[in-house]
């Protein structure tokens, strides 16, 4: 008798949970169907603007970043600039902002230079530690080397104390090209010189810029802008569109940094298929290659179309579980109920 009474507890058990799991289950659905009501609410206007916003909020945090990043790129560049030894190239440079640090990689013509390179560095205000120098033996017979930085924070304000040096430099030192006057420091003393002309001999060009970077990449896709993630330190692009948009023939438009050229050109129409590569060339004829690829993304309401059916049909392999279950519960009882009363037979019959 108790044997009965635990078998159809079991089962009871067995029925309220599966009971209750489906109500459980069916709230839940209401719930999602209401968080993507609340989030499809509103005009076909309305939902427009308010993808603008969003974009924009997008736009204005990359350009926060990119002002951060660049102040710190900008001041490097200008230390390096400056601090670059004679017969020595600086090919690639890995900024990290937050931790001041720099790795770079370069050719020299012999270790000589190198090491005037690493002396230079090492002993200058703005360079915290020098770290990690490796050097090698290139095909053409040069030494090509690598090593990384970390930046004292003055840094940041290198490229301010340069201009301040100069100004302090040049303000006694004016020469009037189309004039009378001539007054070089050092001979305030002599007299003014007629006709007096800028000297042009041992005189050194300005040197051409090396930045060669891609700042922004953008897409305009109907009534939208889909903005490229740049990532500088693997030189990719990654364009995210949504299901359904054609990516064969898009023309994107691009900002690189002051002076330098890319190829393919803004405004080019490239197919985005594939991966494209697009070279950025610096003002010193110096050059760096992005990879731009697209991504197809799926939309808000086509993953919660995914999600409702994997949903329901979680619901229906767990009925068919429970049911399993309880047809196996009910077989096995149904079966010692029937050889209990076959062992009751043989005991009256054995009794006779």
């Amino acid at each position: 008798m108790i044997f009965y009474f635990v078998i159809a507890l079991l089962t009871a058990t067995v029925i309220c949970y599966l009971v209750f799991l489906v109500k459980n289950i069916f709230q839940r659905r209401d719930i999602a169907s209401a968080e993507y009501d609340l989030t499809t609410v509103g005009t076909a206007d309305q939902l427009a603007q308010e993808q603008k916003v969003i974009l924009y909020k997008a736009k204005i945090k990359d350009f926060g970043n990119l002002v951060q990043n660049h102040e710190f790129a900008s001041n490097v560049f200008y230390f390096m600039q400056d601090n670059t030894q004679p017969r020595v190239w600086f090919s690639q440079f890995n900024l990290d902002a937050n931790a001041n640090q720099i790795q770079v990689s370069g050719i020299a013509d012999d270790m000589d230079m190198v090491a005037r390179q690493t002396s230079t560095l090492e002993k200058n205000e703005y360079v915290g530690k020098f770290e990690n120098l490796n050097s090698t033996l290139a095909q053409d017979g040069r030494i090509a080397f690598n090593f990384s930085l970390s930046m004292n924070p003055k840094i940041f304000s290198y490229a301010v104390n340069k201009v301040r040096q100069v100004e302090e430099e040049t303000k006694d030192n004016v020469i009037v090209v189309s004039g009378s006057i001539s007054q070089v420091e050092g001979q305030e003393g002599q007299q003014p010189t007629e006709g007096a002309t800028t000297p042009t001999e041992g005189e050194q060009a300005a040197p051409k810029s090396s930045d060669k970077m891609i700042f922004s990449f953008s897409v305009p896709v109907g009534s939208e802008e889909i903005v490229g993630q740049i990532d500088h330190l693997n030189h990719t692009i990654l364009l995210r569109f949504t299901t359904g948009t054609s990516i064969t023939s898009l023309t994107p438009v691009i900002i690189t940094s002051d002076k330098a050229r890319v190829y393919p050109d803004s405004g080019v129409p490239q197919d985005l298929t594939n991966p494209v590569n697009y070279q950025v060339t610096a003002e010193d004829g110096s050059t760096q290659n992005y990879v731009v690829s697209a991504e197809i993304v799926k939309t808000a309401e086509e993953i919660a179309k995914e999600q409702q059916k994997e949903k329901n049909m979680g619901l229906v392999i767990f009925l068919l579980i429970v049911a399993s279950v309880v047809m196996a519960a009910v077989s096995g009882l149904m079966a010692f109920i029937y050889i209990r009363r076959r062992q009751n037979k043989k005991q009256r019959s054995a009794k006779k």
